[in-house]
């Protein structure tokens, strides 16, 4: 009797890659020349022609082609950034969509992802292309002003233990070029993030501090934490709560108008070694 053994690495990536091939090959692209460089261009942190070059030394040491070690087909390479040019962003944002919504639907057949979970959402950017010692692969138009310095771009997370699953993908323009309100960009990955899992704790760092964002949150979830900028209405809050306690630095929690939402503001004393308040001496008088 022969056995076999189950691989489920494959059949995550063969999920992930499908909706790439297929949108690959709709666009009259060679899918397999496409994704074998741009992988490779994306590990080594090179260009295209780079990559290609890489790849061409690999088949000459392996005695699979007779062309010299720096020699590059310039067709292919055309035709790579020829197809490149054929693709918009919001195209390629829904292509990353689709897989990270077969990733997720995989991990919780596989048990990995529970029906509840926390959810981080971050903001991410990535320096352009043509900027100096920089060599992230990234379709930049230096023309265009509101990309001139990179691409910023926002992702949900599904976090389960030590594990996380990226479980939605947006950036923050429109199709017209303006760029999204941060209370849409949220909203747009909460709606994909609540396909697939039910969100028990989202979890946001400062840069979320935003009226529009907490405004639609009751919508989505029902428990958030988020880090609140040190404001006059923060402070003041703080401090009525040390005076309380005779200035002693211990944890509390007060109520908290926001966007007009009843929230909860939690202070975590500082550690006693940043308590020390350090004065400037004074100029010398003949100064």
């Amino acid at each position: 009797m022969l056995l076999t053994l189950y691989d489920p690495l494959s059949d995550f990536i063969e999920a992930s890659l499908e909706p790439i091939i297929d949108f690959l090959s709709a666009k009259r692209g060679d899918a397999e020349l496409i994704l074998e460089t741009f992988f490779r261009a994306m590990a080594d942190r090179t260009s295209i022609h780079d990559a290609l070059v890489r790849s061409n030394v690999e088949k000459v040491l392996n005695n699979m082609t007779l062309n010299s070690l720096d020699d590059v087909d310039s067709t292919q390479q055309y035709a790579i950034t020829r197809f490149f040019k054929r693709v918009s962003v919001e195209e390629v944002i829904r292509v990353i969509s689709s897989v990270l919504n077969r990733q997720i639907a995989f991990a919780k057949r596989m048990n990995l992802v529970p029906n509840e979970a926390i959810v981080i959402i971050d903001q991410h950017e990535r320096e352009a292309w043509n900027m100096v010692n920089k060599g992230y692969v990234v379709p930049i138009n230096p023309r265009n002003r509101r990309h001139n310095r990179g691409f910023r771009f926002f992702s949900a997370m599904v976090k389960v233990d030590n594990l996380g699953f990226f479980a939605a993908f947006t950036h923050d323009g429109d199709q017209y070029g303006n760029i999204r309100d941060k209370g849409e960009i949220v909203g747009d990955l909460l709606s994909q993030v609540v396909e697939n899992v039910k969100i028990r704790l989202l979890l946001m760092d400062a840069g979320f501090y935003n009226s529009s964002v907490w405004r639609l949150l009751p919508s989505h979830v029902q428990d958030a934490m988020c880090p609140a900028p040190r404001n006059t209405k923060v402070t003041r809050v703080i401090m009525e709560h040390h005076r309380k306690l005779d200035h002693h630095y211990l944890p509390g929690a007060k109520p908290f108008n926001f966007a007009g939402l009843d929230l909860t503001i939690i202070f975590s004393p500082r550690p006693s070694e940043k308590r020390e308040i350090k004065f400037r001496p004074q100029r010398e008088a003949n100064r």
